[in-house]
C-alpha cells in the first residue's frame, strides 16, 4: 500500500473513541497491519495481541474477543465470513 494511501485512509477515518482496544489479526509481513497499528494509535488506543492457535480456530478468536472487551477489528472478507457463521451459531 503506498504511504499517501495509508495515510488518507487512517487520517479521514472519523474519530473512534479514545483508548478503543483494537486486535492485532493480520500478519507481520501485510499491509493491513498498519492500518491496524495507526488506527489503533492515532486514538490513543490499546493494540491487543492474540496467539497463532487462538487466530486461526474462529469459536476461541470469538471467545477472545469478548472477553478481552475488542472495539476494532479489521478482517479479511473469508475471515469475516468465519467470524460471522461462528458469531451466528
Amino acid at each position: 500500500m503506498p504511504h499517501a494511501s495509508l495515510l488518507n485512509l487512517v487520517w479521514s477515518s472519523p474519530e473512534l473513541e479514545p483508548k478503543r482496544r483494537t486486535l492485532q489479526f493480520t500478519t507481520l509481513n501485510s499491509d493491513v497491519l498498519l492500518q491496524e497499528l495507526l488506527s489503533c494509535w492515532r486514538n490513543g488506543g490499546l493494540l491487543v495481541l492474540v496467539q497463532e492457535e487462538t487466530r486461526t480456530d474462529f469459536s476461541a478468536l470469538l471467545e477472545f474477543v469478548w472477553r478481552a472487551a475488542i472495539g476494532q477489528l479489521f478482517l479479511p472478507l473469508v475471515a469475516l465470513n468465519q467470524f460471522a457463521e461462528v458469531w451466528g451459531a
